[in-house]
């Protein structure tokens, strides 16, 4: 390798550290997006099992409460 490859190769090095930078600043968007997206999925299977909790609550205290019908 003469040494004007060479030279070519040392300016070039400093790019590879960019590039890893960028790499590493989109990796790390994308792992903060799907934490955000698991924690609101999360809070929405949470939300759902309340509700559906106190709907079967209310049912049947509802039909606890209440007499029968009479046919």
């Amino acid at each position: 390798m003469n040494a004007h490859g060479f030279k070519v190769l040392q300016q070039e090095r400093g790019i590879v550290l960019i590039l890893t930078m960028l790499v590493m600043v989109v990796m790390s968007i994308l792992g903060l997006a799907f934490l955000t997206t698991a924690k609101t999925e999360d809070t929405i299977a949470a939300n759902y099992r309340n509700h559906t909790a106190a709907f079967y609550a209310a049912e049947g205290g509802g039909r606890v409460g209440l007499p029968a019908a009479k046919n």
